[in-house]
């Protein structure tokens, strides 16, 4: 509703990780197993890639026009840093958040949060803007609703699990 605006919180915890893991026990043998918890089965083939809490793509950040939207970036890559860019969103007053390394933020060593107001409404996406990390899984929805949709009578169904993201994937590492 207008004027009920939230902080919306979320942690990131972007690691090195495998498709197919030991977490897949079967996986894909045994269609089962790919559902497991932290099992990142991907297209079926094995390979590394960097993940975020250990899912591709990562979380989606779904919140309201208005809301407070606050990310936790926490980075426990081995040997590189991160940043994350929010594709599409316009980040006015908040421009130190928009995830470029060198041009408007730092790359984050260990932790950075990112702390905007979500005033952009639609469907977008953030993603890694460190060297070739998106193409190797950092990324994922990021959609801000309308508080008042004119449209919403139109819809059959209006639900956060019909988000449907497309990326690129490659079988071998791009690192």
């Amino acid at each position: 509703h207008y004027g009920d605006y939230r902080i919306c919180t979320y942690q990131f915890h972007v690691q090195e990780y495998h498709t197919l893991s030991r977490a897949c026990y079967q996986c894909p043998d045994k269609a089962a197993d790919c559902y497991r918890q932290d099992c990142i089965p991907a297209d079926g083939v094995a390979r590394p890639l960097l993940a975020v809490n250990r899912q591709l793509p990562g979380p989606a950040i779904q919140v309201c026009e208005g809301d407070r939207v606050v990310v936790d970036v926490f980075n426990d890559q081995l040997s590189d840093t991160e940043t994350i860019h929010w594709h599409g969103h316009h980040m006015r007053r908040f421009q130190y958040y928009d995830g470029v390394p060198f041009i408007t933020q730092c790359p984050i060593q260990k932790f950075f949060r990112y702390d905007f107001l979500a005033t952009t409404p639609g469907t977008h996406w953030w993603h890694s803007h460190t060297g070739v990390h998106r193409a190797e899984g950092v990324f994922g929805a990021f959609v801000v609703r309308q508080t008042q949709d004119l449209y919403l009578d139109t819809y059959d169904v209006d639900s956060p699990d019909h988000v449907l993201v497309l990326q690129d994937w490659l079988h071998k590492s791009a690192l």
